[in-house]
């Protein structure tokens, strides 16, 4: 009895599976697409300062990405916002504060406990970080959200502050950026 050949792929599937593979980097999940992650972090934004969204941070950290502005990649934002999947980011309006809160506290809470790896923790963070760079450097976030304390010839390292005080800002920290 003669041995059975090894199964054969006729020419035609092959060259319609060649065809079709560009395709298959284009079929990614809904959280890592571009879009949808700038949207999520208008949301990560609101959570974190109430009224930051309306400052669009999502859009702000889209045009610095090509520059590699604080290390953020996209990776690092897909994985950051699919935390946040089970927000509709095409109707913010619909998203209470509290859930906003609880999804942000929930991942503060995660990363720095270690649960989810020091990657992650490293991502947040430095997530955190651009979207609040980013407010603070718009119009309402610095000349609106912002207190200016100024002491002139002095440095006070404790300043009072009242549960409704806002942010502070000071001469200091332009001295540490310049």
């Amino acid at each position: 009895m003669p041995e059975p050949s090894p199964p054969t792929l006729p020419r035609r599937t092959l060259l319609t599976w060649a065809a079709m593979l560009p395709l298959a980097s284009l079929a990614s999940p809904e959280h890592s697409r571009p879009d949808v992650l700038f949207q999520r972090i208008d949301l990560i934004a609101e959570g974190l300062i109430p009224g930051a969204a309306s400052t669009s941070p999502g859009l702000q950290l889209q045009q610095r990405l090509s520059t590699g502005w604080l290390g953020v990649d996209l990776n690092a934002l897909a994985s950051i916002t699919a935390h946040f999947a089970h927000l509709t980011p095409s109707t913010p309006s619909d998203i209470t504060p509290n859930a906003l809160n609880e999804v942000v506290a929930e991942l503060d809470r995660a990363c720095f406990t270690e649960e989810l790896g020091t990657e992650a923790k490293q991502q947040w963070a430095t997530v955190k970080m651009a979207v609040l760079s980013i407010y603070f450097a718009s119009q309402q976030g610095a000349a609106q959200h912002l207190r200016y304390a100024a002491v002139p010839g002095r440095w006070l390292p404790d300043i009072p502050q009242q549960q409704a005080t806002p942010y502070l800002s000071n001469d200091w920290l332009a001295m540490w950026f310049s």
